[in-house]
């Protein structure tokens, strides 16, 4: 079933939750009242117990005034014990901004939502925005009618009709007040109901779940960090145990795989294995098959409970086709999954998820690394050009990002301060940076791409570089210009240093009638390392190749062509422009 989550639910929840400066003993004032109608026939709760039959219902309220109603409904009696116990209920975990269901108005899916962890709003912001199916004022009393023909089970993900119920159904209902000024709201009200039905004497069937869950826990084997999972048809060789349909409910396998049960599909699910990754949380890996020709195993978090928390597809195999592998590392915050496939070529991608204190399991994405790195430098994203923004993983443990910052910019003219640094993609930190105001300039010669590489050239037996080249283009028709500068940069421990700065490596120039007539001359540069040259940065050698072309009709003809050698030696930390030869 599909949420929509209102602004004002938001908003007003998230100031009402704060606090309730009311005492329990202060909350029994009549500022809601509640009935039932069933067969035409309007009931009222007796003792806070009401018995009806299995068919539909009304909830019928009358208030003098409008108020936002908190309601938790769930087949366990936990929340309801409390209330009656006069506890507290603004600040209990169902009722916190986190674990607040936010439906659609006017009910449409005539439903109460069910869970022991979260809670609906029900609100009356006016008599066309509400969350009754009927909400009308007649002598000052509102009146809001609710009906209710299934209830969705948050817990066991289910949607159920009424009839199909066999277990009590506690409801708590907490009317919260809300001043002009938005604070110091307090618990108005509270009414507590168990829905008992006729011709229903049995109770749900408590499963311990504790105590099922926790001997699945302790029976799976442990695995220590670094974990690679690679599980696949071949690495099988003992038949699997299949968990049965009360384990497949306990670990609520049904949210992983929504279409679990669906014919089919014939999922079966075999125990792995465990990883102590948190003492907050359980992780467990479990292996399912999907018919006959596909498998995976997938990473699951819990809570110490047994709540699922989040969950990641670590490994996947298939043998119809045999065309897609996964396998992942799984670190103690973090997993790298690498996808292969076979289509025309091997092709692999590498995605990594970072895993927090909480056991939430979020891809490492590009917008993370850049948000982060956006605050540390404290620029905001509509100062970056992110035309020429890059991003180029090194390894797990680095990455390296460059951020192209206007300085200046007008209808001709772009000034880009550079900001490149060296990142852990895993935790955000900043390891290494360099940073220049007003590095490169685009006016008449238009800047159209810079482009990072890392390491293109070692000068020296273990250096670490990264390269910037920067394209520049002419845009006059008789006169075009195209030009190609690198500027290399050099990186010792956390120090990032630049050895050589805008040396062109590719131009062309030439002139042309317009029509398709003219001459052009291109040199392309190329850098060599120089291993045997004695010293620590080894010099660089430059072959500088020419070449003179003549066009006519737009038919190119070479007319001379000829090869210059240099040399690029470094001095006083940066590497010196050559003479040609």
């Amino acid at each position: 079933m599909k949420h929509l989550i209102y602004f004002v639910i938001i908003c007003l929840l998230a100031i009402s939750c704060k606090q309730s400066s009311t005492s329990n003993d202060d909350v029994d004032t009549n500022h809601l009242d509640l009935s039932f109608v069933q067969n035409g026939e309007t009931l009222k709760p007796i003792n806070g117990t009401i018995t009806l039959d299995k068919h539909p219902f009304n909830l019928v309220f009358e208030f003098p005034k409008q108020h936002f109603i908190l309601v938790n409904a769930s087949f366990k009696n936990d929340l309801m014990f409390k209330a009656l116990n006069k506890e507290t209920l603004t600040t209990q975990p169902q009722f916190i901004l986190g674990n607040i269901i936010a439906e659609t108005y006017f009910n449409t899916e005539n439903s109460i939502y069910a869970s022991s962890e979260s809670s609906s709003a029900w609100l009356q912001e006016s008599l066309d925005k509400h969350m009754f199916n009927n909400l009308e004022i007649k002598d000052g009393t509102y009146t809001g009618t609710r009906i209710v023909e299934h209830i969705f089970d948050q817990d066991r993900n289910q949607n159920i009709a009424i009839k199909n119920i066999n277990a009590p159904l506690y409801l708590v209902f907490v009317v919260i007040a809300i001043n002009d000024d938005l604070k110091d709201n307090v618990e108005l009200q509270r009414i507590m109901v168990k829905i008992e039905w006729t011709g229903n004497t049995s109770i749900i069937e408590e499963i311990p779940e504790e105590t099922s869950f926790n001997s699945i826990v302790s029976d799976l084997r442990v695995r220590h960090l670094p974990v690679i999972d690679s599980t696949n048809f071949d690495s099988i060789i003992e038949a699997p145990y299949f968990f049965n349909a009360q384990e497949v409910e306990l670990l609520q396998l049904e949210k992983i795989y929504s279409n679990y049960h669906e014919e089919g599909y014939d999922y079966r699910t075999t125990p792995s294995y465990r990883i102590d990754l948190s003492e907050d949380y359980y992780t467990m890996v479990f292996t399912s098959y999907i018919g006959d020709h596909e498998m995976e195993s997938v990473l699951v978090n819990y809570t110490l409970d047994g709540v699922l928390r989040d969950y990641n597809i670590i490994s996947y195999d298939e043998i119809a086709e045999s065309l897609t592998r996964v396998i992942s590392k799984i670190d103690a915050h973090s997993i790298t999954t690498t996808t292969t496939t076979w289509i025309e070529d091997k092709k692999e991608d590498t995605q990594r998820f970072k895993i927090d204190d909480h056991g939430i399991i979020s891809q490492i994405s590009l917008n993370d690394l850049t948000d982060i790195a956006l605050a540390y430098l404290n620029i905001n994203e509509n100062e970056v050009v992110f035309d020429f923004f890059s991003l180029v993983e090194i390894s797990e443990t680095k990455t390296v990002i460059f951020i192209p910052k206007i300085a200046k910019e007008s209808d001709d003219v772009l000034l880009i301060d550079a900001y490149l640094l060296i990142v852990n993609p895993k935790t955000g930190e900043i390891q290494s940076k360099f940073i220049e105001k007003k590095c490169w300039y685009s006016d008449a010669l238009q800047i159209t791409n810079i482009e990072v590489n890392y390491n293109p050239y070692r000068i020296t037996e273990n250096s670490e570089t990264v390269g910037i080249t920067v394209d520049y283009y002419g845009s006059s028709r008789v006169n075009p210009f195209v030009s190609k500068e690198l500027t290399l940069f050099m990186r010792e421990g956390e120090a990032l240093e630049r050895v050589l700065k805008d040396y062109e490596i590719y131009n062309r120039t030439g002139e042309n009638d317009g029509d398709g007539n003219g001459f052009y001359n291109e040199n392309s540069r190329t850098i060599m390392i120089d291993e045997t040259s004695g010293n620590r940065f080894y010099n660089l050698k430059i072959t500088d190749s020419i070449k003179e072309v003549e066009f006519e009709n737009r038919n190119d003809k070479t007319i001379n062509k000829y090869v210059n050698f240099g040399e690029l030696m470094y001095q006083n930390g940066t590497y010196k422009k050559d003479s040609i030869n």
